[in-house]
């Protein structure tokens, strides 16, 4: 029993995140379940916040945060716009995109809840 409210958990969850279109949250393509193991297929993303954060010595310009802090606070706001709140943003799940999107921070792990649960 403890499988199927995982089972379902995460399939509410992907129906919310898929209905979530906005410029940085990444987007879901496919949920399944085979031989009980539940799976999500996402866009390719490149690397953290944190571990950019690593490849630049600990070191970011003032205006970069300011660039990223307006971005992720206007996709909160979306978010929380839609009835949700992600209960879970930190460096590591705040990811770029790659190639042409490189420079767009994705927040991924959404975590989301609705008073209370997944369902709006």
């Amino acid at each position: 029993e403890e499988k199927s409210k995982e089972t379902d958990l995460l399939k509410k969850e992907y129906k919310i995140i898929k209905s979530l279109r906005h410029n940085n949250i990444p987007k879901f393509f496919l949920y399944g379940n085979n031989q009980n193991i539940n799976s999500m297929v996402m866009e390719l993303l490149g690397d953290s916040l944190t571990k950019c954060h690593e490849k630049m010595n600990r070191s970011i310009t003032t205006v970069s945060v300011l660039i990223l802090g307006l971005e992720l606070f206007k996709t909160l706001k979306f978010i929380h716009e839609m009835g949700y709140v992600h209960r879970d943003l930190k460096p590591d799940n705040i990811l770029f995109g790659r190639g042409k999107k490189a420079n767009v921070a994705y927040i991924i792990d959404e975590c989301l809840n609705s008073d209370g649960d997944l369902s709006k």
